[in-house]
């Protein structure tokens, strides 16, 4: 089942300004979910898997051409020193909008490495839990779930 979520247009919007977009928040939130659906014809490459974040971390070049941009690089923070090497791949292609949409759910350490190393290069964008306005227009959901279930929940399903 899919659920609209109103950040969609800003995201677009977003990597047409941005180089890199930073969509960041809990897990299990639908971050993934969402930017599959937005930015279907970008690369995906999940640094949660071991192996690609190790070749991220110790290969960049490597890794960059196996998945060039546009490519959106899911819980990016598994990777902290590939920061350096996105920024240098941004600098490189000066005006080129929308080259990574990268997510992290450790908020702190993400925000201090894009705060770091893409300062002036990345949007970043809070993603959260249900809206109200969400839930309620969900159907499927609020059809099974009252007020009380879905507060009680926090907002997540």
């Amino acid at each position: 089942m899919w659920i609209y979520r109103e950040i969609t247009s800003e995201l677009r919007e977003l990597a047409k300004t941005f180089p890199v977009v930073a969509l960041v928040g809990p897990r299990q939130v639908g971050k993934t979910s969402l930017l599959e659906r937005v930015f279907p014809e970008y690369a995906y490459v999940s640094l949660d898997v071991a192996v690609q974040a190790e070749a991220a971390e110790t290969r960049p070049t490597d890794f960059l051409s196996r998945f060039p941009p546009p490519v959106v690089l899911d819980e990016i923070q598994y990777a902290p020193s590939f920061f350096r090497f996105i920024k240098t791949e941004v600098d490189k292609r000066k005006g080129d909008k929308g080259l990574f949409i990268i997510t992290g759910s450790q908020n702190f350490m993400l925000l201090e490495n894009l705060s770091e190393s893409l300062a002036g290069r990345a949007a970043v964008v809070p993603f959260l839990s249900l809206s109200g306005r969400e839930w309620s227009h969900a159907r499927e959901i609020s059809q099974h779930f009252g007020w009380q279930d879905f507060l009680f929940r926090g907002f997540f399903l």
